[in-house]
């Protein structure tokens, strides 16, 4: 069995929503930021695609400015510029409670109001 084939058959099956909006990803202890399409979506994770091959570091987060929506996530695979994000705590928007939190919330609201 295949590399992809084993990962695929090991990951329990939530229906994910196709879709199509722009995201970014924040991550590192420097708060790197990226911008990336969210291909597919679900309440525990999502499927980006960033603009170039790149190594995503801890801590990662992925905003969803038109979704206003913002969750801390860990990759789980990568294949290429295709990174798979599992979801591990949701980012309150509204109140934010750590420094991560609200850097999250500036640029949710900077995009948002493009």
């Amino acid at each position: 069995m295949s590399g992809l084939e084993t990962r695929l058959s090991e990951t329990p099956r939530v229906p994910r929503r196709r879709t199509l909006f722009s995201g970014i990803v924040i991550h590192g202890l420097a708060s790197f930021t990226l911008d990336c399409a969210i291909r597919d979506l679900s309440e525990g994770g999502a499927r980006v695609r960033l603009p170039s091959l790149a190594h995503l570091a801890s801590p990662i987060v992925l905003v969803a400015p038109s979704l206003d929506q913002a969750h801390e996530a860990v990759v789980v695979w990568q294949d290429g510029q295709d990174i798979g994000l599992k979801f591990v705590r949701r980012i309150d928007l509204q109140a934010p409670a750590t420094d991560l939190d609200r850097l999250t919330r500036r640029l949710w609201l900077e995009r948002r109001a493009r």
